[in-house]
C-alpha cells in the first residue's frame, strides 16, 4: 500500500482511536468497535473501510461477523517513510553518546 493512502487514513482521530483500539484489543465486530467508541455502526465501518483500504486492518470472518485486526505490514511504507528522517538523527545522537 502507499504511504499517502495510510498516511491519510491515519490521520483523521477516530481512525487513530480505531488503530489503537484493535491494537489493545484483537478481533472486533464493527458493532463493538462502535460501542466502545461511542460512534455509529455505520460510521465505525466507513472508517474501517479507510483502514483497510490502506492496509493498516483486515478483517476475518467468523459466522456472520468479521472480525477487524492491526494489520502491521501496512506500516511498512510509513515505517519507511519516517526512517528517512530519522536516520540521520539517530546517527548523530548515537556519535555524539559515543564520543563523550
Amino acid at each position: 500500500m502507499s504511504t499517502e493512502r495510510a498516511l491519510k487514513a491515519v490521520s483523521e482521530p477516530r481512525r487513530q482511536a480505531i488503530l489503537r483500539l484493535l491494537k489493545a484489543e484483537d478481533g472486533l465486530s464493527v458493532t463493538e468497535i462502535g460501542q466502545r467508541l461511542k460512534v455509529t455502526q455505520q460510521a465505525a465501518s466507513q472508517h474501517l473501510k479507510v483502514l483497510q483500504e490502506a492496509g493498516l486492518v483486515e478483517a476475518r470472518g467468523a459466522g456472520a461477523r468479521h472480525l477487524y485486526s492491526v494489520r502491521l505490514a501496512g506500516f511498512e511504507p510509513v515505517e519507511a517513510f519516517l526512517t528517512e528522517f530519522w536516520d540521520g538523527k539517530l546517527a548523530a545522537l548515537k556519535s555524539e553518546i559515543e564520543g563523550e
